[in-house]
Formats: structure tokens, C-alpha cells, sequence
């Protein structure tokens, strides 16, 4: 069984575009600079504020940036050329990464705030460009394999710069991390001569031509009316996908700390919760050996197993197992429900498919961390996790309640 997996493994891998393996090494560059300080982020934060909810507030803010970013940027990315979309917001990350830098050093709260504004659009370029790019030129049927990769190298990527960064985090601490993730922003910029792309060559050009401000937001829910069921089950799972996004790098790590769990500790744990995702392209291979909607029921149960686990425990070696739960639930998901999407989604408008997806991934990450704060503060933080378990479980039973295997059929 595992051979043959492997196998089909290795079959889809040669199939996917050279170009596409160079955007996935791209991506992957990004998350290995993200990664030395993404353990430490939330605790970063939580350095120049006093409470979970100001914390909360702050990661909203780049989550609106993003929300209000996500459209013009996707509409774009079905004219120009994606890579450099991609591109211009992997440099963006350097100038996000120095204000985070002078930041800290001067603990100047207008330097952070231009740094979580400026973060937001970063995001929206890299992850907008990447996923559009994957839609355009990943073959009919293998999408779910070509987002699989993606999904690999970044968590691959992701997981290196995490061991590296508590490695090195006690020699820098936090300022020395964000001066880190400069080179690996950096190095793409030789990598992207090896990405084959069609369309207009300046961003700038783009924007002006095809982004309309609020009419972009009007076209976008006027197609959103004509998307149906399917993908609008696929859209609360992509909710759902952006809200334990926003747990893994903010509410996870503080909780961890609140249980006296090193830095190293920190790094280590991040480490074990996004290894899982490094085989996602194994689970991209399973997702189109079987059901795409069961294995998105599967990862479902999962988080609701892993997520009122956290709530009960209080050993830290507990905590590590699983949080690692999470990856390993959210590794069946991703490549499942992104590969139905691109299946389901008319050719035409992948891009504005890809922007709705975005808006509402990002829409759960303006709103969740304020919510989750306020929360944290007023309850305990340990209710932020059940009340994660309460959202997957009526995904659960509102995928029963539609009959969602018969609306999200791989033969549909």
C-alpha cells in the first residue's frame, strides 16, 4: 500500500511544471524566514502590550489590511504575471521585517503599526500570487496534488526556519530574528528568472488598470451569488482553515508560555504542530485516491478531538502531542477542499474564486484574534480552544444537515 502511494507519488511530482516547483521553492524561502520568528510572534507582541486582547487587536489589524487588500491584488493576478505579484510582496517582507526590527528596538508603537499594515499586504501578494499561479498552471485534476506540494515545501520551509530560530533566538532574541528573515526573503529574487508566466510585466500598471476600489468589492459578491452550495460549503471550511491559522502562531504559543514552557520549548512545539504538514502532498495523493468531502470530514473529527484535548490538559508534554494534532488535521484538509475548489471553480475566474477564498481566510483572521482576546481575558485561554472545538463540530454536522456528500462529490 505504501509503496504503491509512494509511487503515485513520485508519477504526480514529475507531472507538476518546473515552474511550479520553482514558485513552491519560493514560498518556501518566505516561510523559513517566517519561521525563525513565528514561534516568538505572538510573545514579540505581547512584549509591547499587557493583555490577550490588545494582542488579538493587533494581529486583526494586519488581518483587515489584508481583507480590504485581498481583492484588487487577486483580480490582478488574473492579468499580470502572478510572479511578480509574488515577488514584489516577498520584498515588501524585507521592509516588514525591519520596521518589526526598529520596533522592538525602540518600542515605538506607530513603527508597529505600519509594520502590521504593511505585513498585511505582504501576505495577501504572496499567498494570492502563489495559489492563483498554482490554479493557472497545475494540469486539469491534478490540482489537489499541485497544492499538496505547495502545501510540503512550505510547511518544510516553515518547520527549518522554527528549528533554526530556537537555535538561535537565545543568542538574538526577537530583533535579531526579524533582521534573519531579510536574506531568505532576498534569495528569490534570483530564483524567480525560472518561472514561466504569461501576462502584463508591471504590478504597478495592473493595479491601476483592472483594480476598481469599491466596484471590486460589488463584482465580487455579484459572482459569489452564482458559485453555489458546494462551494459555499467549501467556503465556511476555508473560514475555519484561517481561524486555526490564526491559533498556531498567536494563541498556541501564549499558552505554552503561560504553562513556563521555554523559548526552545516554544520552537519545538511549533516544529512538531507544522511537521505533519510536510506530507501534504501525501495527502493531496490520498485526496484524489478517495473522497475529497471524507477526508475533509476526517480532518473535521480530528480538530474537534485535538482542540477540546487542549482544553482539558495541563501537562506540557500533552500540550506538544497535541498541538501537533492540529497540523496533522488540518494536512487532510487543505489540500482537499483547495483541490474540490479549483475543480468546482468556471476556468474564467479562478482568480476571483482565489479572492473570495482569500477575503474570507482573511475575514476570519481580522475577526477571530480580537474575539479570541477578549476571550482569553475574560475567561482563560484555554476556552479559545473549546470554543475552536464547537466551530469544527457544527461544520460536522452542517455538512450532515446539507448532505454535503452528496452536494461535494468528486463526480459532481
Amino acid at each position: 500500500m505504501l509503496i504503491a502511494i509512494a509511487t503515485y507519488v513520485k508519477k504526480d511530482f514529475s507531472e507538476i511544471s518546473s515552474s511550479v516547483k520553482v514558485m513552491g521553492l519560493m514560498v518556501a524561502n518566505k516561510y523559513i524566514g517566517i519561521g525563525l520568528i513565528d514561534p516568538f510572534y505572538a510573545l514579540f507582541l505581547g512584549s509591547l502590550t499587557n493583555n490577550y486582547t490588545a494582542i488579538g487587536g493587533m494581529v486583526s489589524l494586519m488581518g483587515l489590511v489584508s481583507l480590504f487588500a485581498v481583492i484588487p491584488f487577486a483580480r490582478v493576478a488574473d492579468h499580470v504575471r502572478t510572479k511578480f505579484v509574488v515577488w514584489h510582496g516577498l520584498q515588501l517582507y524585507c521592509v516588514v521585517a525591519l520596521l518589526y526590527f526598529f520596533a522592538g528596538v525602540y518600542h515605538q508603537i506607530p513603527l508597529l503599526i505600519l509594520a502590521l499594515i504593511l505585513h498585511g499586504f505582504a501576505v495577501v501578494m504572496v499567498d494570492t500570487g502563489a495559489e492563483v499561479f498554482i490554479r493557472r498552471h497545475a494540469p486539469f485534476h491534478k490540482t489537489a496534488e499541485a497544492f499538496g506540494y505547495l502545501e510540503s515545501v512550505k510547511n518544510f520551509g516553515w518547520v527549518l526556519g522554527i528549528l533554526l530560530g530556537g537555535f538561535l533566538f537565545p543568542y538574538y532574541g526577537f530583533k535579531g530574528m526579524f533582521l534573519a528573515m531579510v536574506p531568505c526573503m532576498l534569495i528569490n529574487s534570483f530564483l524567480v528568472k525560472w518561472v514561466n508566466d504569461e501576462g502584463i510585466t508591471s504590478l504597478l500598471a495592473s493595479l491601476r488598470r483592472y483594480s476598481s476600489h469599491l466596484r471590486d468589492f460589488f463584482g465580487l459578491f455579484q459572482d459569489f451569488h452564482h458559485l453555489g452550495r458546494r462551494i459555499y460549503f467549501l467556503y465556511f471550511i476555508t473560514f475555519f482553515d484561517g481561524l486555526v491559522g490564526v491559533l498556531t502562531y498567536t494563541f498556541i504559543p501564549l499558552f505554552a508560555r503561560s504553562l513556563d514552557l521555554s523559548y526552545a520549548g516554544i520552537a519545538l512545539l511549533m516544529a512538531v504542530m507544522y511537521a505533519p504538514c510536510i506530507f501534504s502532498f501525501l495527502f493531496a495523493e490520498l485526496a484524489d485516491r478517495l473522497n475529497k468531502a471524507g477526508l475533509i470530514m476526517v480532518g473535521l473529527a480530528i480538530a474537534v478531538f485535538t482542540f477540546v484535548a487542549l482544553f482539558l490538559v495541563v501537562s506540557r508534554f500533552w500540550v506538544v502531542l497535541f498541538s501537533g494534532l492540529i497540523s496533522v488535521s488540518m494536512a487532510i484538509v487543505r489540500p482537499a477542499y483547495n483541490g474540490l475548489l479549483s475543480d468546482f471553480s468556471p476556468p474564467k475566474i479562478l482568480g476571483e474564486v482565489g479572492s473570495i477564498q482569500n477575503f474570507i481566510s482573511r475575514f476570519a483572521v481580522m475577526i477571530c484574534p480580537l474575539f479570541f482576546g477578549y476571550i482569553a481575558d475574560v475567561l482563560s485561554i484555554r476556552f479559545v480552544f473549546l470554543f475552536t472545538a464547537g466551530i469544527a463540530f457544527a461544520l460536522i454536522l452542517l455538512s450532515l444537515g446539507m448532505r454535503g456528500y452528496f452536494y461535494i462529490t468528486d463526480n459532481a
